[in-house]
């Protein structure tokens, strides 16, 4: 090998250790520690809630046999469902025991049943149904004691329960 070609390796050694040496970091840059950081939580809708989630009770009081068939006995049921602060698509599912025909309640009284009316639309919301609807509409509901044709109703006290309940849609 001639003297020119060993000086230019030698040159060329020497450059690559001086810019080796510049773009090393300086000792005193040197990691002390480190700390992994994990960062977790849960997203979630805000619970749907229907009166604040408190009790309805309906009460008809003392009820005459020959004003049922006319529609008297009717109790308005305010239905005030929230899911956070905002409007939201939800769907509302009634549950109860059916009675002498598949759109009404049954109650304790033979012969005597409920039957709940939508107040936003008037239709009859049928027992262990669903409905689509929305935080923001009127969603309370009417129950309305209805009689069974050619049945002769005994008197005294009765009950019914009905379960409403709210899910995002």
């Amino acid at each position: 090998m001639s003297n020119n070609l060993k000086l230019c390796v030698r040159l060329g050694i020497s450059s690559l250790i001086i810019i080796l040496w510049l773009l090393a970091p300086p000792a005193w840059s040197a990691e002390l520690g480190r700390a992994t950081v994990t960062i977790s939580g849960s997203v979630m809708k805000p619970t749907c809630k229907i009166n604040s989630g408190g009790k309805v009770d309906v009460s008809f009081d003392n009820v005459d046999t020959s004003r049922i068939s006319d529609g008297h006995y009717k109790k308005l049921i305010g239905l005030d469902v929230k899911c956070g602060t905002q409007d939201t698509s939800i769907l509302l599912t009634i549950k109860g025991a059916t009675g002498f025909s598949a759109d009404i309640v049954k109650t304790s009284v033979s012969g005597l049943g409920i039957k709940v009316l939508r107040l936003k639309t008037g239709e009859v919301w049928k027992p262990n149904s669903s409905v689509k609807s929305h935080t923001s509409y009127n969603n309370d509901v009417a129950a309305e004691l209805v009689a069974q044709p050619g049945i002769e109703l005994q008197a005294g006290g009765f009950t019914s329960t009905i379960t409403i309940s709210v899910a995002y849609n």
